[in-house]
């Protein structure tokens, strides 16, 4: 409270005598902070011609020196003050000073002068680090903080051509022989394939002439008869081909779509007549398929002679004028003969789409349909 009346009598004070100071204040040197020191000892107020008192306890003078507070030199004594003489702020700020303990200007902090170069005094308080939250440096007036862009280097493209890796399916083969089929001639149940809806064409690259071993054996559900590769070796490259001739297509189409999504494969693996002929003849291992000669995926089979099914985790959808090949890539090499065979190689799937069944076609016939003339979904 006291501080704050004496800042207040020392304001009315400057107001009041203003013009006499201004009249008959020294002038300062060029630099009124030059070689000042927090450490200076102190030296009793001594009042000189020419200077005005300015508090009960401290004067400003040429020689002017503050208890507590750095001495400021200066030599020149003129009728008006110098250029850089310290302004009526300046004067009421070493008054406050003055007064203070230690010579540190009060907590609320002090009119600091403008000093070149931004320079502050010692003892003194810079406000510009006040304003700084705690544990941040202060920043320079001129050098404001600036966020630096971080660029992000582009990605390198893969040089070359991209190599698309293939899916590959392992067979799940059936653990109990569930080939229900005529001991005399070796015809198979029914199994649930694409067949129920449409049929194809089979052809491959090379098969023995003997009978029950061409390529559309391949597809007849009989154990008895199976397609056998005829190339020297033991079978790698040689490979079947289902065509999906338009013909096929006259049932499916009869339901209202135009195309039959393949889902997976059935098969039964090696020459299935016998177990001495299973033996004897090579089995598929690796089979690479193609949709319309394009690459679709590998599957791997056991060896053995039940049924193993593979199932397409993207289905292949099939319109008239499709193909699908089967290609062998490797074998399990039989023990009399290398010729490698096939008992079965069946599609599985259904129309894709929703088909049109017998009971909603609003009393027209069907002419063409299987099993009982009604389609599912």
């Amino acid at each position: 409270m006291k501080k704050i009346l004496f800042v207040l009598l020392s304001l009315s004070f400057l107001i009041i005598y203003l013009p006499v100071l201004a009249d008959d204040m020294p002038g300062m040197g060029d630099d009124p902070l030059a070689g000042t020191s927090s450490e200076a000892p102190q030296i009793p107020a001594q009042a000189s011609p020419g200077s005005a008192a300015v508090s009960g306890d401290a004067s400003i003078s040429g020689n002017a020196s503050m208890p507590g507070d750095a001495s400021m030199p200066g030599d020149a004594s003129a009728s008006k003050p110098a250029d850089n003489a310290p302004s009526a702020d300046f004067s009421m700020e070493m008054s406050v000073k003055a007064d203070a303990p230690g010579g540190q200007a009060p907590d609320q902090g002090a009119l600091m002068p403008d000093v070149p170069g931004g320079a502050q005094p010692q003892g003194g308080v810079d406000m510009q680090s006040m304003d700084q939250a705690p544990g941040q440096g202060a920043q320079p007036n001129n050098a404001p903080a600036q966020k630096q862009a971080v660029k992000e280097e582009p990605k390198s493209k893969p040089s070359g051509p991209v190599v698309r890796v293939l899916p590959k399916y392992k067979a799940v083969p059936y653990t109990n022989d569930l080939r229900i089929m005529d001991t005399k001639t070796g015809q198979l149940g029914q199994v649930d394939t694409l067949r129920r809806f449409m049929d194809w064409h089979v052809k491959a690259t090379t098969s023995m002439t003997k009978k029950n071993h061409n390529p559309m054996d391949s597809r007849d559900l009989n154990a008895y008869t199976a397609w056998v590769e005829n190339k020297e070796g033991y079978g790698e490259g040689e490979s079947l081909t289902l065509e999906m001739d338009p013909i096929y297509f006259s049932a499916v189409e009869e339901g209202g779509v135009d195309a039959v999504k393949c889902t997976g494969l059935k098969i039964i693996n090696g020459y299935n007549k016998s177990h001495e002929d299973w033996f004897n003849n090579s089995r598929v291992k690796i089979m690479k398929i193609y949709h319309n000669n394009k690459p679709f995926c590998l599957i791997e089979l056991y060896d053995s002679t039940n049924w193993q099914d593979i199932t397409f985790k993207k289905p292949m959808i099939l319109k008239p004028g499709d193909t699908v090949k089967a290609k062998i890539v490797e074998v399990f090499e039989g023990y009399k003969y290398a010729n490698a065979a096939i008992t079965e190689f069946l599609l599985v799937g259904k129309p894709a789409g929703e088909v049109v069944g017998a009971q909603a076609m609003n009393g027209q016939a069907m002419t063409n349909v299987r099993n009982g003339g009604m389609y599912f979904k």
